[in-house]
């Protein structure tokens, strides 16, 4: 791979870590500028912008941006064709509206369109915005296969994809007064999910290249962020009834998932989510506000003894301390304070000198 000249290591790497065979060290995700002015480094155009400016204007700035990176131990260079959080109701059928803030940031907004459940849900392939993603993804695969990673959508199903469709506020209801319609509905969106991940592997090629989760974890076959931001609504008995089994069926169509815990609102669910043995990593997202600033260990802990893994953030000397506290074989850290290759390589040769079991 040009901007991954070790990708067959890396590769190799991560099939060992999905298979809970990595145990010399944890996933390690480095990536510096090549540029001399770090500042003036280009930046990655947020993927939101596939859907609202010309694919050729897009294209080059992926391209000048992965020119002036290195990519460091594990990290993947790849770049994810996706519109709006809820890319999945898009699939569905559902349209979307996007906001462009004054620093150029996007947000997109699913607009909901499910009335009634009589109306029918699938994936529909022949819908603008399915069309929408293959025309990129061949486009960004034309100019970079063999060069980065061209990564399909996140297809957030179950809850989230029903909420995005028929809107919270009514979901709500639905689930107290007319909970079999609202089953019935989930057992659709399993079904539109699994066809939809099977084209789009097809689309991006997976079988071939594999995929990158939107936080930078590889596989070399099928990888996603399965979530359910809606559970931060519902009761531990809710979830179970309604949201997990449509999120072991997500998993069902995965080599391996990585669950966004979005929330303090969600985290009652974390013993229910663990029982997915596909889900190996889970993601702590606290939020805004005091929750941003709050000590997690205690979750942290709970995490590792409920035997899944955890991708964090991390400098070099926290790394190798959370390395050593943990038990769990699926670790996963970004690295912000690399500078080099030289310091990169050090970095994880040092771990070859660490034991667990201090």
């Amino acid at each position: 791979m040009e901007f991954k000249a070790d990708f067959e290591r890396t590769r190799t790497v991560w099939k060992r870590f999905w298979d809970g065979e990595l145990k010399e060290r944890p996933a390690l995700l480095m990536d510096v500028s090549n540029q001399e002015n770090n500042s003036l480094s280009p930046q990655a155009p947020h993927p939101y912008n596939l859907a609202v400016k010309p694919l050729t204007e897009i294209i080059d700035k992926i391209e000048r941006w992965a020119a002036s990176r290195h990519f460091f131990g594990d990290r993947v260079p790849s770049y994810r064709v996706t519109f709006a959080p809820d890319h999945f109701a898009l699939l569905l059928g559902a349209d979307v509206t996007h906001t462009e803030y004054e620093d150029g940031r996007l947000t997109g907004w699913v607009i909901p369109f499910l009335e009634n459940y009589n109306q029918e849900i699938r994936f529909r392939p022949d819908c603008k915005w399915y069309q929408k993603t293959v025309e990129c993804a061949n486009a960004l695969r034309e100019r970079f296969d063999g060069r980065i990673i061209i990564s399909w959508p996140a297809l957030q199903g179950g809850l989230d994809a029903l909420s995005a469709i028929r809107g919270p506020q009514r979901l709500l209801m639905d689930i107290v007064t007319i909970p079999e319609s609202v089953k019935d509905a989930l057992c659709r969106i399993d079904h539109a999910n699994g066809e939809a991940r099977k084209a789009l592997e097809k689309d991006f090629g997976v079988e071939q290249f594999g995929a990158v989760s939107r936080h930078g974890m590889y596989h070399p076959g099928r990888v996603d962020i399965p979530q359910c931001d809606f559970s931060a609504m519902i009761s531990e008995e809710m979830f179970r009834e309604f949201a997990l089994p449509s999120l072991k069926n997500e998993c069902i169509s995965l080599d391996a998932a990585e669950y966004h815990l979005d929330g303090p609102e969600a985290i009652h669910h974390l013993e229910a989510i663990c029982e997915v043995d596909t889900i190996k990593v889970i993601q702590w997202q606290p939020g805004a506000g005091k929750a941003a600033s709050r000590d997690w260990s205690t979750l942290y802990d709970r995490i590792d003894n409920l035997g899944k893994g955890q991708i964090r953030g991390a400098t070099m000397k926290e790394a190798i301390q959370l390395w050593k506290c943990y038990k769990s074989n699926y670790l996963c850290f970004n690295i912000g304070d690399v500078k080099s290759r030289a310091q990169a390589e050090d970095f994880i040769a040092e771990f070859q000198n660490i034991s667990r079991d201090e």
